[in-house]
């Protein structure tokens, strides 16, 4: 709920990632931004109940519609790289550790190892375009969500900026986010992915406070 509010799926250059926790680590002085000094860094530690020893460190970049595009970090300095940490307090928290060089958007990922992926389309009623309609596929039960942010206007579809991506046979939800003439729109509906397949959405007219609890539910 919380990467789609913030427009943040995990996503890579298009492809898809499954995430073990994302965050912003900023540093002020009154108004001014702040940075790390050379040679300096921060160790940060994100706490997990089931560590995955396939997880590395991305980086977040701003895009232009204000999403982060999540890059592999291969950087000698700034990781140490899929380690779990055992004990960490009285409850044997583990968690991922690593040492940031810099300040910024951090993640802890991977790229999915789906077998079978298809390509797959969301098709809005007319007037739901790119520039006021986000659309998103939430995989139930995984910690992975993806932005389909490619629009093509001759059929109203939204599909993933790569194509053949979605795993078929993957149970998802698919979430729709839409302003319009300063009302805002919801929609949200089950699926399980077939291969090259056309889904349509509908909308309903919600509040903002309705909207941001029924995507803080997802």
């Amino acid at each position: 709920g919380d990467m789609i509010l913030n427009n943040m799926a995990p996503m890579s250059n298009g492809s898809l990632l499954v995430t073990g926790g994302e965050f912003l680590l900023t540093a002020a002085q009154g108004s001014n931004q702040l940075k790390l000094a050379p040679s300096k860094t921060v160790s940060v530690l994100v706490p997990t109940s089931a560590p995955d020893y396939a997880m590395d460190y991305f980086r977040g970049y701003s895009k232009s519609d204000g999403s982060v595009n999540w890059t592999l970090d291969n950087s000698s300095i700034s990781v140490s790289k899929k380690k779990s940490i055992v004990n960490v307090d009285s409850t044997g928290t583990h968690g991922y550790k690593y040492d940031l060089d810099s300040l910024g958007w951090s993640n802890f990922d991977r790229f999915s190892s789906d077998a079978n992926t298809t390509s797959f389309y969301v098709v809005a009623p007319a007037g739901y375009v790119d520039t006021n309609t986000a659309v998103y596929v939430v995989f139930q039960s995984e910690n992975r969500a993806a932005r389909l942010a490619s629009y093509t206007s001759s059929n109203h579809s939204f599909q993933v900026d790569h194509s053949n991506t979605i795993p078929v046979g993957k149970v998802i939800q698919v979430v729709a986010i839409a302003t319009i003439n300063g009302q805002m729109y919801w929609s949200s509906s089950p699926n399980t992915i077939t291969a090259n397949q056309y889904f349509n959405i509908t909308f309903t007219p919600n509040t903002k406070a309705e909207i941001e609890t029924l995507v803080s539910a997802l």
